[in-house]
């Protein structure tokens, strides 16, 4: 799927279908335990998702940050010492680029 398929109107039925499966894949889930007495660990556990979640995001964005100001660091250092560009490998090189 290139990037014009979600503007095409099949794309908002698969948007609209993947949006309906995953609120009934959790609506399921809810409701099944609706009303159900859970072991103690197991609550324990669900309660520990929201803190997990959150680190993850938080990590994946410093993690990212850090890779940007890399990035940057080998641009300035590169552009100040243009030997060094042709010594940086094909990979480096095209990221830089963009």
């Amino acid at each position: 799927m290139n990037s014009t398929f979600w503007g095409t109107p099949e794309g908002w039925i698969a948007i609209a279908g993947l949006s309906i499966g995953t609120f009934l894949i959790r609506y399921s889930f809810i409701g099944f335990l609706a009303g159900k007495k859970l072991p103690a660990k197991f609550e324990h556990a669900l309660q520990l998702v929201d803190c997990c979640i959150d680190t993850t995001l938080v990590l994946e964005q410093r993690k990212e940050a850090v890779e940007r100001a890399e990035r940057d660091e080998i641009a300035h250092m590169a552009s100040e010492e243009p030997a060094m560009r042709n010594a940086l490998p094909s990979t480096v090189n095209s990221r830089l680029d963009h």
